[in-house]
């Protein structure tokens, strides 16, 4: 099982405008119920190590009939094995949890309404330093307002929430089988060779893509 930390990016926006102090997180805090998990997200894809195409599985991976939780395994792909990725899942088996520490009425320019006290469930990142979360039942997308080891905050910021729990994912790749249904393969560090990465390896470097399965 692959464990990830959600990715915390540095943000360089304007300050975060609030009109109080922020109050200290309460000892033996209890987190409320948060959505059923595991929770499956559709991932959009835009990096070089995540785009459709032929990748090289680098070690032995099971192939299963689903993403995440409960699936069957239908096969297996051997090390040096070429696939087609069409499509990406995140499976998020405990959600990162934002402990808002003040009454928040604006990120960054843009109006929101966070109380002190409340809990957001952090479920995916999107980019540009904004994810999507689960607040009473609904999904949202917020802009991070919290601290974090990544996040490195513009003159003048004032935080608004701390990351009390970090969550817990999986990355999953559809991939085409032998019948119409998308088989899947769990991702997880050096396991896989991307396109470009083996684009590079055979027509720029000229040597065997698996090579790099090592660096």
């Amino acid at each position: 099982m692959k464990r990830l930390a959600l990715t915390l990016l540095f943000s360089s926006m304007p300050s975060l405008v609030v009109a109080q102090q922020a109050s200290p997180i309460p000892e033996n805090i209890e987190i409320p119920p948060g959505p059923t998990v595991p929770v499956i997200r559709d991932i959009l894809c835009q990096s070089e190590v995540c785009i459709p195409g032929i990748y090289i599985a680098c070690e032995r991976l099971e192939v299963t009939d689903i993403p995440g939780p409960g699936h069957r395994v239908v096969g297996s792909l051997s090390r040096g094995d070429e696939f087609r990725m069409v499509a990406a899942r995140l499976v998020i088996l405990s959600t990162g949890v934002v402990y808002v520490t003040r009454d928040v009425e604006e990120v960054f320019g843009q109006p929101v309404d966070f109380q002190e006290g409340e809990f957001l469930f952090l479920l995916d990142y999107r980019g540009e330093g904004r994810y999507s979360a689960w607040r009473n039942g609904d999904i949202i997308h917020v802009e991070q307002f919290w601290p974090s080891d990544d996040f490195g905050a513009p003159g003048g910021f004032e935080y608004g929430g701390e990351l009390i729990r970090e969550g817990v994912t999986e990355v999953w790749y559809g991939i085409e089988g032998d019948g119409p249904d998308l088989a899947w393969v769990p991702v997880q560090g050096r396991s896989i060779l991307s396109p470009i990465e083996i684009s590079t390896a055979r027509a720029i470097e000229r040597r065997d893509p698996l090579t790099s399965c090592q660096e």
